[in-house]
């Protein structure tokens, strides 16, 4: 039962008068910062059942888990920051914790410690741990997986042109986790121009990206999949200067219903240094809700066909559920959410994959999970 203090002058002898009291925690919370008050914390734990089969391995059974959370604050109007921890190990690409056959603690991390500064909706500064969305624009996971928070800085430029078109720009840089450097330590440094659109019930999303890791032939990175063409020193042999256009139209009125999306996307990539194998493309549809349902009877349905070959984009970025994140692959993906009740998201995803060339390896997976999102 929760305390209360009695407001003075008031008896508490007296039962013919009606008690004033405040709950502590009320009182308490009312003595903090407002921008403490107005704290807005998040949590995602999802459980999952996940069957695998790759190549000549035996098929596979495991349970996996992972948990994010974390608190987000805004101190000023225009400043937001977020905390976060969540599940996982170093692997900067999964957070989730295999099932282990003994009672284990799972290993927690830092996973977002982020400052983005808006201003006037013109101009937006992102620092810290963030997460890549937070900067960059990207309808799949082709080139990032979502797990991935980079340390380093980014931002935005605005422009709208009428009521329906914005254009912006987007530049930004952060390092790269490696084994061993001869010359400097690798980093990321990105440039995206970007415009939407929206009219009606349509909406469009369309950008130009560059990347460019400098460093990409002087180190060996230590969560690298091994796909692209190596040095027998264990070195990239070639360098990753990559431009990726993206493109995503779709609709929020479809089967006579409000909010209900119907959208097509594409994203492509190619690497200006080697002369061979440095394209990549994934296409798709997806048609439900536009993001994650987290609401009662929200549903999802997305489905993708990606061809990402060896030297295209570098092998320690791609999505690491899709054949372990390699790069010189080939293969769909299908997923199904529904919201049984409100936070709560049941899904089922299914990868069919292979190599593009050089030994003929094959993967299914399927995966089932539980989401309990707030």
């Amino acid at each position: 039962m929760m305390s209360s203090i009695v407001v003075p002058g008031v008896s508490e002898a007296t039962p013919s008068k009606e008690r004033k009291t405040q709950p502590i925690c009320s009182k308490l919370c009312s003595e903090l910062p407002n921008w403490l008050q107005t704290a807005k914390p998040y949590f995602n734990y999802r459980i999952r059942y996940q069957w695998e089969k790759y190549s000549q391995q035996k098929k596979t059974n495991r349970g996996i888990d992972r948990l994010l959370a974390g608190v987000r604050l805004q101190p000023q109007q225009n400043i937001e920051l977020t905390f976060g921890i969540s599940t996982g190990g170093d692997n900067p690409r999964t957070t989730n914790t295999t099932f282990a056959p003994h009672w284990n603690h799972p290993e927690f991390r830092l996973d977002l410690a982020s400052f983005i500064l808006n201003s006037n909706e013109c101009f937006k500064f992102v620092g810290g741990k963030f997460r890549m969305a937070d900067i960059l624009w990207s309808p799949t996971q082709m080139l990032w997986d979502s797990d991935i928070t980079p340390i380093g800085i980014g931002g935005s430029l605005k422009k709208s042109l009428d009521g329906s078109v914005n254009t912006l720009l987007r530049t930004g840089y952060f390092s790269v986790r490696e084994v061993r450097f001869t010359r400097s330590a690798p980093e990321v440094f990105f440039t995206q121009a970007a415009a939407n659109w929206d009219k009606f019930t349509y909406h469009s999303e369309s950008t130009l990206s560059f990347y460019t890791v400098p460093n990409a032939t002087h180190n060996v990175f230590q969560y690298s999949s091994n796909s692209n063409t190596k040095k027998a020193n264990g070195k990239n042999r070639y360098q990753f200067n990559c431009l990726s256009p993206a493109f995503e139209f779709g609709s929020n009125n479809i089967f006579m219903r409000k909010h209900a999306y119907l959208g097509a996307f594409i994203e492509s990539i190619h690497n200006l240094n080697p002369k061979h194998k440095n394209n990549g493309f994934i296409i798709g549809l997806k048609v439900g809700q536009k993001i994650t349902p987290v609401k009662q009877g929200e549903w999802l349905i997305v489905y993708s066909y990606r061809y990402l070959e060896k030297d295209a984009w570098m092998d320690t970025f791609p999505n690491q559920r899709f054949f372990r994140g390699m790069t010189n692959v080939k293969g769909h993906k299908a997923r199904v959410q529904f919201a049984i009740i409100d936070h709560v998201v049941l899904s089922g995803t299914y990868y069919n994959a292979a190599t593009i060339s050089g030994p003929k390896l094959k993967q299914q997976t399927f995966q089932f999970d539980c989401s309990i999102i707030f």
